[in-house]
């Protein structure tokens, strides 16, 4: 944290982990020592399916959820678009985060 001149990262956010993070919760609770610590203020993860962006939200720390939305990919509106009423809306007050990037909004 010194090369980016800050004692606190705003947000860790964990990439596409393998599957079973997601079903182990030793790995959030490593990840909360250092939002308690103050050394992360919030912490999330990047998923690759709805279903995952569901899972990661199971554990009441995660304030981030990033997903593939795109053109081509429009099947997390089912149920995130949907977060303040639909299905998910226990998870209100967390932060969903669009995520299109050329490989993941390619046609081919």
């Amino acid at each position: 944290m010194k090369n980016l001149g800050t004692d606190c990262l705003d947000l860790l956010q964990l990439h596409c982990p393998p599957t079973a993070v997601y079903y182990n919760p030793d790995v959030f609770e490593a990840l909360d020592r250092p939002v308690e610590v103050g050394k992360v203020r919030y912490y999330g993860a990047s998923v690759k399916s709805p279903e995952k962006g569901l899972k990661v939200m199971d554990y009441p720390n995660v304030q981030s959820v990033q997903i593939i939305f795109n053109l081509f990919r429009q099947r997390p509106a089912e149920l995130f678009l949907m977060f303040r009423s639909g299905p998910v809306g226990q998870h209100r007050g967390r932060k969903l985060v669009p995520l299109n990037h050329a490989a993941a909004s390619s046609a081919s």
